[in-house]
């Protein structure tokens, strides 16, 4: 399936004669795509000022390419699609890490030895607790790039759909969080009869 980074919020055409990115400029923006998500995950209360900054790296890196003069038919590699991408693979990774709970849980329950099971039950406390932030950060960083408008209303559907199919309690506070967020516009972009469906 297509990735997040696939998408733009505005349909536009790809003209010939579009930009080359070298192999050491690609790099340079995984590697920038990748500390600015880190980060914002890791910093959920910070997740709007790091969305402001991947917008201006993004800005920056379209005028870049622009000004390059070595020219091909290839679609290069943007900062915003490596950034997006990286955005779909952790967003995927939460039902992932309910799963992962769920067979630790299990683990622990079947585990005969008292202290052992103490052990395993502080690790799992201590990992959910990590998870769990890291998920929320996430999606608050997720919802800060919509706003900015490098993310559709498409994809903001998409997430909320499958956070709703999840009965776990971690999915459920990132969809609260999302909402929270994006609800507003969102709802003012698509219309408040999708929002009725989801509820419906």
């Amino acid at each position: 399936k297509p990735g997040w980074g696939s998408t733009s919020p505005e349909k536009t055409s790809v003209r010939p004669g579009r930009t080359k990115t070298s192999p050491k400029k690609k790099k340079a923006k995984k590697q920038h795509s990748d500390l600015s998500d880190k980060q914002a995950v890791d910093e959920p209360s910070f997740s709007k000022a790091y969305a402001d900054l991947c917008q201006r790296l993004q800005k920056k890196s379209s005028q870049r390419m622009e000004e390059n003069e070595e020219v091909v038919t290839p679609v290069s590699v943007t900062f915003r699609k490596l950034l997006l991408n990286k955005c779909q693979e952790g967003f995927e990774k939460i039902n992932k890490y309910e799963l992962d709970i769920a067979n630790r849980t299990k683990e622990i329950e079947e585990t005969p030895d008292p202290e052992k099971k103490k052990e395993l039950k502080l690790l799992l406390d201590e990992d959910e607790r990590k998870v769990r932030r890291k998920s929320v950060g996430l999606v608050r960083f997720i919802g800060e790039l919509y706003k900015l408008h490098m993310l559709t209303p498409k994809i903001m559907h998409g997430c909320i759909s499958t956070l709703l199919s999840q009965v776990a309690e971690e999915p459920l506070e990132c969809l609260c969080t999302l909402l929270t967020i994006v609800g507003k516009e969102l709802e003012h972009e698509t219309g408040r009869r999708e929002f009725d469906e989801y509820f419906a």
